[in-house]
């Protein structure tokens, strides 16, 4: 007979390892113990508004007389007994041990305490601000009055610590000096504000790269035909909405002291548009200015005329003398810078510029808390933010 059929036995599932068997334990516990619900994550922070007020500052003398406030609700009566309270409890705490006081925090308030030279300089403004944008803003405003005195008021104060240094500002320097309280915003880049004081930087006008390349050779080339025929001329800068335009300085190495810097550019600024309406009904002006970061210990002298009014477009020339033949050749220059501006379209340029408006932070994303813009064709003194 035939022999019985061939059966297969069925195939037996290959046996679990030991990481399948830990899952499949894991997977039945998580069944029938379920792991409570997660609770959501917690919401992000909020950031309050920076305030817009700009920090409150005191200038005073070593005798407690005020010097200048940036508060101009405060009233003559008030500011006198301020400012004297305020250097006797910098005396006592010296006095007494307790060393110079530099930060103080009251009421949410935050006050910050700079001494330069024979001056005392105080700050006050929201606990929001670092100490270290406070401190450099009081080094701006000390600027502003050697801008107008030189360093020889410390001299001057070192001899007589009672002399009313009020007198010797004037009201122009207290104009220059409002103009630094004006100037002050928190929430735009384009302003002077925290960022543009950190960053050590001169705001600067957008314009395209063959704008604003044909700007500084048309500045370059005046300021270099200026020097030949006046040795003593040193720096073109033009501004325009309160914005660097272009500028232009005698070639220097990175160790060289005597050069434009970044904060000298900035007081520049801050004169011109201080004294705007002035320097447009005179037409042009030419008046001697420190700048503390190239010579603290005397002045140099600007020639300053408005280009262009309604774009809001001036024009600084800087020299070492005040010779009316200097005077002459830089006057000659600005009418030359002038001339070839409107020929190259670069008042055009501007004018068009500060009408569409030029907001830097229009660049950022919403959620931005900073931004900064630099370019790598300058040197470090003379960064754009």
């Amino acid at each position: 007979g035939l022999p019985p059929p061939r059966i297969n036995p069925p195939s037996l599932p290959p046996y679990p390892t030991l990481e399948e068997r830990k899952a499949e334990t894991a997977r039945l516990v998580d069944e029938r113990w379920p792991p409570p619900p997660r609770p959501p994550p917690p919401p992000p922070p909020k950031i309050p508004p920076a305030p817009s007020d700009p920090p409150k500052v005191y200038v005073v003398s070593p005798s407690g007389k005020p010097v200048w406030c940036s508060d101009v609700e405060m009233e003559e009566g008030e500011l006198a007994p301020t400012c004297g309270v305020l250097t006797t409890a910098l005396a006592l705490a010296s006095q007494h041990g307790g060393g110079a006081i530099r930060t103080l925090e009251v009421g949410g308030v935050r006050v910050v305490v700079e001494k330069r030279g024979e001056l005392v300089l105080v700050a006050a403004g929201p606990r929001g601000d670092p100490d270290a944008v406070l401190r450099e803003y009081l080094a701006y405003a000390h600027d502003c009055v050697l801008l107008v005195l030189t360093a020889g008021v410390h001299k001057t104060l070192q001899r007589r610590p009672n002399a009313d240094v009020r007198d010797l500002l004037g009201s122009s320097t207290r104009t220059i000096l409002g103009g630094l309280a004006e100037r002050w915003d928190r929430r735009s880049p384009d302003g002077l504000g925290p960022l543009s004081l950190a960053c050590g930087a001169v705001p600067s006008l957008r314009l395209d790269a063959a704008t604003r390349k044909s700007a500084g050779h048309v500045l370059a080339s005046a300021r270099q035909a200026a020097q030949q025929r006046a040795p003593s001329a040193l720096f073109a800068v033009c501004f325009c909405g309160g914005r660097l335009l272009a500028a232009a300085r005698p070639k220097h190495s990175k160790q060289d002291a005597r050069r434009l810097r970044a904060t000298d550019a900035l007081l520049l600024l801050n004169f011109v548009q201080s004294q705007k309406a002035a320097l447009i009904a005179a037409d042009h002006s030419w008046t001697p200015v420190c700048l503390p970061r190239f010579d603290d210990r005397g002045f140099l002298h600007a020639y300053v005329a408005y280009l262009d009014a309604d774009a809001d477009v001036a024009l600084a020339l800087v020299a070492a003398d005040n010779a009316p033949e200097t005077f002459a050749v830089l006057r000659d220059a600005g009418g030359a810078i002038d001339a070839a501006f409107r020929r190259d379209g670069i008042l055009d340029a501007a004018r068009e510029r500060v009408a569409a408006g030029d907001n830097l932070a229009a660049l950022a994303p919403a959620d931005c808390a900073h931004l900064a813009v630099a370019t790598r064709e300058t040197t470090d003194d003379s960064r754009a933010g």
